[in-house]
């Protein structure tokens, strides 16, 4: 009977381990302490939870500003796209944009400092972001 439960245990464990692997803390490289990235790298749209994206009330997107903590992000943008829970130090969204008669897909990135506030923001391609932010708060 113990071993069965000692058997059972790793297993909730190993299964455990591999939930937060898929899970991740960052994809860009070298993110330092105060939430600038060596290299900035978005995930695949195809890795995203929602693949589809959503189209951000654009008011909101004016608000957003270094100093802010998640619960501030999640109020204004909802959650990340993609599989960043645990610890993360960085979110990715996938946003839509009707330019003229066209629609624009737009990867958005909040990268945290190590206390997880908010810091650097990253837009692919660049040019999505123009018009969204004060020169202080894009980049």
């Amino acid at each position: 009977m113990k071993q069965r439960y000692t058997l059972f245990i790793a297993a909730l464990i190993l299964m455990a381990a591999a939930l937060l692997n898929s899970c991740t803390s960052t994809v860009s490289r070298r993110v330092n302490a105060e939430g600038v990235p060596a290299e900035v790298v978005f995930p695949k749209i195809e890795q995203a939870l929602d693949k589809e994206g959503i189209y951000p009330n654009e008011e909101n997107l004016k608000k957003i500003r270094p100093g802010m903590n998640k619960q501030d992000l999640y109020y204004l943008l909802g959650p990340p796209h993609f599989r960043e829970i645990f610890n993360a130090r960085e979110w990715d969204y996938i946003f839509k944009f009707r330019q003229n008669s066209e629609g624009t897909i737009c990867q958005y990135k909040v990268v945290f400092d190590k206390e997880r506030i908010a810091q650097s923001f990253y837009w692919q391609p660049q040019e999505c972001g123009a018009g969204y932010f004060s020169s202080e708060a894009g980049k």
